[in-house]
């Protein structure tokens, strides 16, 4: 189930509490959990860390770091979340070049959503980019995302990534917020680029001018990220959005 909510272009994160005291006995299944994943996916599986969400709202977010591994245990036994409460934060960019919106399909071998198409780029909040007061920054993720998926450079963007909606997925307790990211690139320009990508999450790229959205959404709705659709609807109601 996915909650919609509308934020201001402001939006802001922010570094709250430490995160819950976790007793050791789940701590214990946690190491079990991961022990287990990386005998069977090895060193593709890397424990990072990610912002986990304590409180949101339309002008702020607030939360606290935690390993991934953490998320992914709760991942595998759903129970956890009642102690760990992990609450990932996201970005994903709704990405207009001159001739349309950019989506992607997801790889195979990805985590999450593998061969569903979704909006491009997208990942999550680890910290890596922090604005002057030393907080994560949403939009230098989003822009380290766009680099790394599509092979856009950050100089190609017209103007700073602008907040619009924030997506609460309540089921995988993982929140999107969706941003826009304009770059003076033609679908041509987009695709030689993402061409030339030696490590890739999107098997390919698909560019959609803004006019026909709606035919796409109905046309490709099983085979389509909820967030990204839940994103893309939003956007579809603010034709200003849009259009620039």
């Amino acid at each position: 189930m996915l909650t919609v909510h509308a934020v201001n272009a402001s939006l802001k994160v922010q570094l709250g509490s430490a995160g819950p005291a976790v007793p050791s006995e789940v701590l214990a299944r946690v190491e079990a959990i991961w022990k287990s994943e990386k005998e069977r996916r090895g060193d593709s599986l890397f424990n990072g860390r990610l912002f986990s969400i304590e409180h949101s709202g339309p002008e702020r977010i607030t939360g606290w770091f935690a390993e991934y591994r953490w998320f992914l245990a709760q991942r595998r036994d759903p129970s956890l979340y009642q102690v760990l409460k992990i609450r990932p934060l996201g970005v994903t960019g709704l990405l207009c070049c001159t001739d349309g919106i950019v989506l992607g399909r997801r790889a195979g071998h990805v985590e999450m959503d593998a061969g569903l198409w979704e909006l491009v780029p997208s990942g999550g909040v680890d910290g890596s980019r922090v604005d002057g007061t030393g907080q994560p920054d949403l939009g230098a993720h989003l822009l380290t995302e766009l680099e790394e998926e599509t092979g856009i450079q950050a100089a190609a963007v017209s103007k700073p990534p602008q907040a619009f909606v924030m997506v609460e997925d309540q089921l995988n307790h993982v929140t999107d917020v969706g941003l826009i990211v304009r770059v003076n690139h033609s679908a041509a320009q987009v695709r030689e680029l993402f061409a030339a990508l030696t490590d890739r999450e999107y098997d390919e790229l698909e560019v959609v001018p803004a006019s026909r959205i709606s035919d796409f959404l109905m046309n490709r709705s099983a085979r389509l990220a909820e967030v990204s659709r839940a994103i893309l609807d939003s956007a579809a109601r603010q034709a200003d959005l849009l259009l620039g």
